[in-house]
């Protein structure tokens, strides 16, 4: 059976049938008697406190005491999802692979849009070595939360899936990496940015949004020098300036590097090895930086020379900018999964692979 990186909400609800198959919890009897308001109240809060208390147990590691609490604040509040989650947690983390399984079936039986829930579940079947069962429980979780790490990288790791690195060179502008970022999420995907470091000091919190959401963060020096036609020392100061803007911001240093114009010589490749960078050229590139190209031109650039690990080059233009949603639901719909450089497992040195 062929599993895509993502799966439909409709798809997720039907998975919950098949993995964990219907809740068996019955209705309630009608002919029960009503707990009063205020013992209804002092219920939940007891349920409260003990959740929080079974919260901080887990935190610190103390896992008997956490379950103890959990189990109480469920039998207290059988309807309380994040303290079943936990008990999942609890489970998990002391390699309780089957309690963990239950806690999590359990979960996505009765919330089958639970990401948390499917995350929980497909690291319990990967635990108990069932990454059939695993994978189409990441590909939910990933389905319901696009920005989950875990899930991608559960996915990454079980799937058979094409990869492909699309990497976007210049800016950052806020408006075309904020919609690059939310278009490759969509469907998992993860984008590798070259930015540079004149454009990146005027948007001083968009590095750091591409590092926190599991972007990757490329140096393209200051100002989109060519750096063979500049002094060692002086292109050494293009590089170093830029990685240190980028570490500054909130972003990690970078690992990656590629050069304006496709240039570079000897001492570049020397410069930027001795400051832990990897020159990084391409594979495709539909020259969108053109302005006489068009957007549609861009796209079918893509979608038609598209191929497994091969790396794209994209640039923060507008032609390219009124495509994105296209280009990476294209790459999607094909069976590609959008990965950054250090996912891919390759890096191409010269222009053309």
């Amino acid at each position: 059976m062929k599993l895509c990186p993502a799966l439909s909400i409709v798809a997720v609800c039907a998975l919950s049938l098949v993995l964990v198959g219907c809740p068996a919890r019955p209705p309630a009897s009608s002919s029960a008697p009503a707990l009063t308001t205020t013992a209804a109240t002092s219920r939940a809060e007891t349920a409260e406190q003990l959740f929080v208390e079974g919260k901080l147990a887990l935190g610190e590691g103390k896992y008997e005491q956490a379950e103890r609490a959990l189990r109480e604040a469920l039998r207290q509040r059988p309807d309380r999802l994040e303290a079943r989650l936990l008990l999942g947690r609890c489970a998990y983390a002391q390699r309780q692979y089957e309690q963990a399984e239950a806690a999590f079936r359990e979960v996505v039986a009765g919330h089958p849009r639970s990401a948390a829930g499917w995350l929980g579940l497909g690291e319990a079947y990967e635990g108990l070595k069932r990454p059939t069962e695993a994978l189409p429980a990441y590909q939910a979780a990933l389905t319901l939360d696009p920005q989950s790490e875990a899930a991608r990288q559960g996915v990454l790791r079980l799937g058979q899936i094409k990869r492909i690195a699309i990497t976007i060179d210049d800016g950052p502008s806020l408006a075309y990496t904020l919609k690059a970022m939310d278009e490759a999420e969509k469907y998992g995907g993860r984008v590798t940015f070259f930015v540079t470091g004149r454009w990146a000091v005027k948007e001083a919190q968009i590095v750091r949004r591409m590092a926190r959401r599991g972007h990757q963060v490329g140096n393209h020096t200051w100002d989109h020098a060519d750096l063979t036609k500049l002094s060692a020392d002086k292109a050494r100061d293009q590089l170093a300036r830029t990685s240190d803007l980028i570490v500054k911001q909130g972003g990690p240093q970078p690992a990656f590097f590629r050069p304006p114009y496709g240039a570079h010589n000897a001492t570049v490749d020397r410069l930027a090895a001795e400051l832990g960078m990897k020159l990084t050229m391409w594979d495709l590139d539909p020259a969108d930086w053109n302005a006489a190209h068009s957007g549609e031109q861009t796209v079918q650039y893509i979608l038609t020379r598209a191929r497994p690990d091969t790396v794209v080059l994209m640039h923060q233009v507008h032609n390219t900018y009124t495509v994105l949603e296209r280009i990476f639901r294209g790459l999607h719909d094909a069976g590609y999964m959008c990965v950054r450089l250090d996912e891919l497992g390759r890096c191409p040195e010269k222009m053309g692979g």
